[in-house]
Order: C-alpha cells, then sequence, then structure tokens
C-alpha cells in the first residue's frame, strides 16, 4: 500500500515543480538571469525532495511534506504579483 506522506509529498513536490515550470517560462525570468537561478534552484531541489525513495533510499517524514506544503503555498500567495509580470 501506498504511504499517504509519500503520496501527499510528491504531490505537493510536483506542484512546486509545476509553479517554477511556469515562472521560469516568463519574459521577466528570460531576461534576468537571478530569479532563473532561484526558480532553476527550487525546481530541482523540489524534484528531489518529491522523490526521496528514489535518490536517496528514504522515505519522506510529515516535516518534509510541512516544509514542501509552506513552500507551494508561498508560491502561490505570491501569484498576483507574478500575473502582472509577462
Amino acid at each position: 500500500m501506498v504511504d499517504t506522506v509519500a503520496a501527499m509529498n510528491l504531490i505537493v513536490c510536483m506542484g512546486i515543480v509545476w509553479t517554477s515550470i511556469c515562472r521560469l517560462r516568463t519574459d521577466f525570468c528570460r531576461l534576468n538571469l537571478l530569479p532563473r537561478f532561484k526558480y532553476t534552484l527550487l525546481l530541482t531541489g523540489s524534484l528531489i525532495a518529491g522523490l526521496p525513495n528514489v535518490v536517496f533510499g528514504e522515505e519522506p517524514s510529515k516535516s518534509s511534506l510541512v516544509l514542501s506544503s509552506s513552500i507551494l503555498i508561498y508560491l502561490f500567495t505570491d501569484i498576483l504579483t507574478w500575473r502582472n509580470r509577462k
């Protein structure tokens, strides 16, 4: 049976990946190196955090789920700022 925490962590981390890819595709990130670097790091980190079984051979903990969820919530609360950027 699939571990609930692992499944939720994977879903949340894929949300972070999706948001990072969307923001990397904006003209703002294409023209500015620092935001592009930040969202590339966030994308890479969330891919690794979403699949700890494959990368490290460990199960995700509840604390990693809370951290990933808080990052995703932050990205969603900042959506109005990014909606105005082209």
